[in-house]
């Protein structure tokens, strides 16, 4: 190699990221970005609704860090944002099937768990109302809920 090439790629190494820092971003995003989903999430009660309100909060969010992501790097707005929108679909969808394969689903059915309680401690119908209603009120989150 002559001198001018040493001295362009040296120069070109300078102009790269650290990988120290590059790191520090990618694993603030990662905390950031899972912050979302558990926001939505302990705010809706039912299963079903709750599902679509993640996805959907999930998927702005995801368009928004494409998109800061696009800006920050000077890379085509709309190709960033759609490329980081189907990767996080991907992603979640193949995670969502995996967890129901293996029968675990992240999101907490709070009925469907104390009917499988009732049903196995054969409590009578009165005591079952007031079993629903004390773990309805203390949330699908508590220790109460989820038996643990």
């Amino acid at each position: 190699m002559n001198r001018e090439n040493v001295t362009e790629l040296e120069g070109k190494k300078k102009k790269l990221p650290s990988p120290l820092q590059a790191a520090g971003a990618s694993s603030f995003a990662f905390a950031i970005g899972a912050i979302v989903p558990l926001l939505v999430a302990v705010f809706v009660k039912d299963y079903r609704v709750r599902l679509g309100v993640v996805v959907g909060a999930v998927s702005l969010a995801l368009l928004g860090f494409g998109g800061l992501g696009a800006y920050l790097g000077k890379a085509p707005l709309l190709k960033s944002s759609l490329r980081v929108l189907i990767g996080g679909w991907l992603a979640m969808g193949i995670t969502f099937g995996v967890t129901k394969l293996v029968g675990v689903t992240g999101l907490y059915d709070e009925e469907a768990q104390l009917r499988a309680l009732l049903q196995k401690s054969h409590m009578s119908p009165s005591s079952s109302h007031s079993l629903m209603a004390s773990a309805h009120f203390a949330g699908p989150f508590t220790e109460e809920a989820t038996g643990t």
